[in-house]
């Protein structure tokens, strides 16, 4: 999601934009897939790992803290441990990672 597509969702927490990806929910505690990508298991994975600008954040209890939407260039979602690139596979990434890159 490029800075225009992230503008054009006309809010400023970051939960209710990830929101708006399909197959993603963040509910301003938790980001989650509702049902684990390329899984026979039919069950929420909770392990999403965020990075900012390349460093990583871990599972974030709380999106909002870590970027408001208007300071961001582009947001990048992948989800399933398959889809993660190897330069953002860290230890519990397997059920996806959000990869955030600011404007500066």
């Amino acid at each position: 999601m490029l800075q225009n597509d992230i503008e054009s969702r006309g809010d400023n927490r970051l939960s209710r934009v990830l929101s708006t990806v399909p197959g993603l929910r963040a509910d301003g505690d938790y980001i989650y897939v509702p049902r684990a990508v390329g899984s026979s298991i039919n069950r929420t994975c909770d392990g999403i790992v965020v990075f900012l600008d390349g460093v990583s954040y871990g599972m974030v209890s709380d999106v909002d803290r870590i970027a408001r939407s208007a300071d961001l260039a582009a947001i990048e979602v992948f989800l399933g441990a398959s889809s993660v690139p190897k330069a953002l596979a860290v230890p519990m990434s397997g059920c996806g990672v959000v990869a955030l890159w600011s404007k500066r």
